[in-house]
Formats: C-alpha cells, structure tokens, sequence
C-alpha cells in the first residue's frame, strides 16, 4: 500500500465513527470470499484505511474522482478481490458511509457516487491485470481456461455493479445508464413514477429486517410482473423505493393513470412469517419531452413529487416547475434561518390590537418578521413552520419575546413620559378635504409635519405620509395603521389612543415547543425581570390544544406565570376544545376561520354568527374578555360590534407596523 493510503488509514483509526463503520463493513463482507492475511483484525483494519481515504476525498478542497480508482486497485491488491465483495461493498458505502461521519448535503452524496464509479473501475481493472499475470506462467490450453474465467469475472462484476442484490433488478447506476440509452431518446416523450412503499420501516422494526426483506422481493416480483405487461422497465433503488420507466407516453394523464394502476397492483397485504402485513404506496410522477432533462434531473423531479405526496398525505403527485421553485426557495430560507437567527436579521413587527366600543388602541401583538436576502419576506406561518422543523422554535420565541417586551416597556404612562403629554388618534377625513392629522393634546408639538394624506376614499382607507412628515420622521407609522372601519367617516372615535387607558399591553404567541420548555417560566420571568416591563402588561397567546391535561408540563408553567402576573390567552377557540376552566385564561382568541363566516356575503354568516354569539356570551359569563382575530373586513367589524366583543386584531384596525412605528404612534421620538 503506498504512503498516501497509508495515512489516511492511520487517519481513519483516530476517527471513532470510521473506525465504527469498519466494524460493520467488516461484517457485510460474504464468508469465504477474502483471505487477507493477519485476519479479521487486518482485514478491519484495511476496511477503515479505505472507508477514510474515501471520506477524505469527499471532504477535499479539490475533488479527484480517480481517488475512488486507487481504492478499487487497492481491495484487489490486498486480498479483497471476490466480485461479491464489491457488490456488498458498494451498497453499503453508498447507502451508509456519508451518514456515518455526519455528511448529509447533495455535494457530498455527488462526490461519493462518483467515486464509487470509479472504485468500481478500479477493482475490474486490477482484477483483469491479475488474472493476465497468472496467465502469463500457464500454458496454451490453461490460459484459454484463464481467460474464460476472466470474463466470467467480468460479466459478475458488471452484474454485481449493476442489479440489487436483493431483488435482482437493475439499481440506481442502471437504471441512469438505462435512460441515457438511444431508444429511450426516440422515443417522443417519457415518464418515471418513483414507488415508495409506507410504513416498511415499521415492518423491520416489528419482524426484523429478514422478514422485511422478504417483503421486499414479493413485492418486487408482484411490480416486475406488472411493468412487463406493460411493457416498461422497472428498477430498484435500495430499500423500500423501485422506479418505473415509461416510454412513448403521450403525456401527463397518461403518466397519472399508470402511477394509480402501479399502486393499485400492489397486493393489499403480504403474508410474512405468518403475518399478513398491510401494503400500500405513494408515487411520484415526472414526465417530459425525450432529452428535455438529464437522467439524474428526472430522477431529482419524481424524488421531489414524491416528498410532495408524502407532504401532502396523497396517493401520488406529479412534479411541476412552479412547486419546485417553492420548493427550492423554502430549501433555501430553511438553510439560512440558523444564522440569521443568530445574527439578529429575525425582528419583531407589531399589529394593533384595538378595542371595539370605541376603537381605542389598547396594545400590540408581536409578530416575527424575516426578509431572506435573496428570495425576500417570508410570511410568519412559513416562518415559524421552517423553525419548527430547524429546532429553532424555541430561540425564535426567546429573541421575540425578548424584543417584544423590551419594545413595550418603553411605552411607559406615567407623568413624565411621552405618551401622557399627547392623546393621538386618527381622525377620518371630510368629504371635502382628504387630510387627516394627528391630533394633539396638551403639551404636544405642534408642527405641519403631523399633517397626513389619505389615499383613496375616507372611509376605510389607507393613511399615508404626506412630504412635510420627513422633518418630524412620524411618516412610517402612517403607512400600517388604517381607520378602524367606522360608518360615519366624521366618527371622531376612529383609531385613538389615550393615557386614560393605561399602558398598552404587548402579546405574542407561544407554540406548544416553548411552553413545554423545562426553563420557559423562568425564561419569561427573566426577561421581564430585564426589561423592565410588568408582568401584567404581557398577555402570552398559547394554543387551545395544549391545554388538555391540567397536570402536565405546560400546566405547570402556565400556573407560574400566572402567579408572577403575566395574562394568558388561549388562541384557537372554536375549532378545538380544552379545559379552560383548570387553566389561568384570562382571555381567548376567536379564530380567523369563524370570524370570517360574520361577513354577511359569506356562505357560513347564520352558523359562524350563532356559534359566535354562543362563545362571547360564555366567556364573559366566565370573566375572560375576547379578542376576535382575522379581522380584515368593516362588516365584521361591526358584527362583532353588535356582538359585545372586547377587542380585534387584524387588516381592518390595523397592519402590522416596524417596531420605530410603533414607538412613533406612541409618542417616542425616532432615532436619527
């Protein structure tokens, strides 16, 4: 063994997970087909040289393919030498190798499929020059009885290289060799459905991977019998996924039909080790135009279809582009959230929550907010739904809350601060002049720069800066706030706020992750142990759902927060059900979904409206106020009006506004 490969094998025996992957290379390895001299310990040994050169190599600054060759040579050279060999070695360094030291990204996958190629090469070609220096020695007769052998070693290894060694049919490497063919080009149009069976992995860990196996190579069969009557091929890309390729098809209906005739081919159950297991599939369907895409980018389309089925619960789906570039874009934000979380680029925004008698601003939710610096704003539920899956939920919650009451604790009421030396609403403008302006009480500053310009009709539009408010900088918060819905567009109760009120409030949600948290509690006490803010004026929004079990984790935390003063809120209400009455809820929020149904042109109004009513009227014959959210209509506004709801949260009061808007509507100066 040269120098080189001597060194990455010393490096491959400090790397404990290199060392762990020999172990089970070693024992993939068919009996009887190496005879490495020193033994198991050698041939371990030799395992893990090879495993690390080949991790090096995926690992490099500058990637050399023919690294993959050298290691091939080099099984040969040391003994290791029988074509079941790199059948068994192959699989397993493809399917596990990666995994082993923590390489999971397309990059590295990429790389070791290419050296594996070459591996493969390699171990043919050094096979082929032993078998002609041992031919060398022999004569005529015994050296035509070489040769034989030879090929016949040959056409192995190629097999090997080429089929499952499980269900004998052709694998990944064939199947891409297979669509590069010249027929599959003639052909006008094309399609593969990726068959994916559910719930195998339940069967290895039920019965074992030997009854799951046998699973496999009936089903294989049953799929085998299926694509020949038709006409197509069928491969099988490891584990519980086989592939059929279509040709000739004339388009995607054509393609849709055999992906649902392939499933229902599937037996409803298999009988294994006198069990009968259930058997179902999903597919994911691509079809193109003939040398439209290369074999691997078809193989990438009906891969991503068939996460698109598994996502949406569905017995199929079919690749479009318009998906995959969501898709891809959500790949994208999901890889970049981690540091722009860590790099304070995710901020709070905050909405308007406003009380619906007579349209005070009593406070703000807090809302998370992230622009990606190449694919732009991501919406909050998208947003929180990348964290989730990212583990990141729990640190996005913290930095919001964080920010959140920091931001609400300099909203102070007291005889010093700003918002006690002003009452500020927004007025509606006349009929004949559009101009709305702040309105100020003793001690405000009077200046043209208060002056604002509607855009559009007085009632229920927009409110924008005019040019003058650049010299008082109270522009920004005119581009979120909208009048708050009333009739009569001389209301003068329209969108106000004042000191009488008290201190505006500030809420957020909490998903169930957070609450769960073992240092939550202590986390909230903490913060506004910081910030400063009183425990009152936070009212935390937790989800219905999680409140079920009086005596669990969440239960706990949320008696303690009550205890120290914070509001809780129970969000969801009216499309789940909880105990409420074994849990601190001071308020509950309605649901976009029922308050929708109040607009009087909606399809739902009679029963939306009666199970409204029903929960108002409950919850304050419990003492808990309501908050209606999804409020972005005046007819619901005024439905929930006449209803006796407490407060409303959405496009109709309010749009979600930065947090130096928010500062100006409540009387701080902005920062320069």
């Amino acid at each position: 063994m040269n120098e080189p490969a001597f060194a990455a094998m010393q490096h491959g025996e400090g790397d404990e997970r290199i060392a762990a992957f020999a172990v089970t290379w070693e024992r993939t390895l068919p009996a009887g087909t190496s005879f490495v001299r020193g033994g198991r310990a050698r041939r371990r040994q030799l395992l893990e040289g090879f495993a690390a050169r080949l991790v090096a190599a995926v690992r490099a600054a500058e990637f050399d393919r023919r690294d993959g060759y050298r290691v091939g040579q080099d099984m040969v050279l040391e003994a290791l030498a029988d074509p079941k060999i790199l059948l068994a070695s192959s699989q397993l360094l493809r399917e596990q190798l990666l995994g082993a030291v923590g390489l999971r990204d397309a990059r590295a996958a990429s790389r070791l499929t290419e050296l594996l190629d070459e591996l493969a090469h390699g171990f043919a070609t050094a096979m082929r020059t032993q078998v002609w220096v041992a031919a060398e020695s022999l004569g005529r007769g015994e050296r035509t009885a070489w040769r034989d052998r030879q090929r016949d070693l040959e056409r192995q290894v190629h097999h090997a290289l080429m089929h499952d060694p499980l269900t004998g049919l052709p694998n990944r490497a064939a199947l891409i060799a297979m669509l590069g063919e010249g027929r599959h080009h003639r052909a006008a149009r094309r399609a593969l459905c990726i068959v994916n069976l559910r719930r195998f992995g339940a069967v290895n860990q039920l019965l074992g991977h030997d009854a799951g196996d046998r699973l496999l190579v009936g089903i294989a069969q049953r799929l085998a019998t299926f694509a020949a009557e038709r006409g197509d091929e069928l491969a099988h890309l490891g584990g519980d996924t086989f592939v059929l390729v279509m040709t000739g098809v004339s388009g995607a209906d054509e393609a849709v039909k055999a992906a649902d005739a392939v499933l229902r081919a599937l037996p409803a159950s298999w009988p294994v080790d006198g069990h009968d297991v259930p058997v179902s599939g999903r597919a994911g369907v691509v079809e193109s135009a003939a040398g439209a895409a290369s074999p691997d980018e078809l193989l990438r389309q009906a891969s991503m279809a068939l996460d698109w089925a598994r996502h949406d619960g569905s017995a199929w789906a079919v690749y479009n582009s318009g998906r995959a570039t969501a898709h891809l874009r959500r790949h994208q934000r999901a890889h970049a959230l981690p540091e722009a979380l860590a790099a304070g680029a995710v901020t709070a925004a905050f909405q308007p929550i406003v009380r619906l008698h007579d349209h005070a601003i009593v406070g703000m939710h807090a809302l998370p907010r992230w622009a990606h610096p190449a694919t732009g704003p991501v919406p909050e539920a998208e947003l929180l739904r990348l964290a989730e899956q990212s583990g990141l939920l729990v640190p996005l919650g913290h930095r919001l809350l964080a920010e959140a009451c920091a931001r609400a604790a300099r909203w102070r009421l007291d005889d010093t601060g700003p918002l006690d030396r002003a009452s500020r609403r927004l007025g509606a403008a006349g009929p004949q002049d559009r101009a709305t302006r702040w309105q100020a009480g003793p001690g405000a500053v009077e200046d043209p720069a208060a002056q604002w310009h509607c855009d559009g009709p007085g009632d229920g539009a927009t409110l924008w800066p005019g040019d003058a408010a650049e010299d008082w900088r109270t522009g920004e918060a005119g581009k979120y706030l909208w009048r708050a819905g009333q009739q009569d567009p001389h209301d003068e109760r329209a969108g106000r706020w004042q000191p009488g009120d008290g201190a505006p409030i500030v809420t957020l949600d909490v998903a169930e992750a957070q609450l769960r948290h073992p240092d939550f509690a202590d986390t909230v006490i903490d913060i506004l142990r910081e910030t400063g803010l009183a425990p009152g004026r936070l009212h935390l929004a937790v989800p219905e759902h999680a409140l079920h079990d009086p005596t669990d984790a969440a239960a706990f935390a949320l008696d303690g927060l009550d205890r120290a003063g914070v509001r809780i809120a129970v969000t969801q209400v009216g499309i789940g059900h909880a105990n409420l009455t074994a849990t601190p809820v001071h308020s509950v929020r309605l649901e976009p979904q029922l308050i929708s149904g109040l607009d009087p042109n909606e399809p739902a109004h009679r029963s939306n409206l009666s199970m409204a009513t029903w929960l108002i009227s409950m919850f304050h014959d419990l003492s808990i106020s309501v908050t209606a959210t999804g409020v972005d209509h005046r007819g619901q506004t005024t439905a929930l009006q006449l209803l006796d709801c407490d407060h409303g949260l959405g496009r109709a009061l309010g749009k979600p506004m930065t947090a130096d808007a928010a500062d100006i509507l409540f009387g701080l100066p902005q920062a320069n």
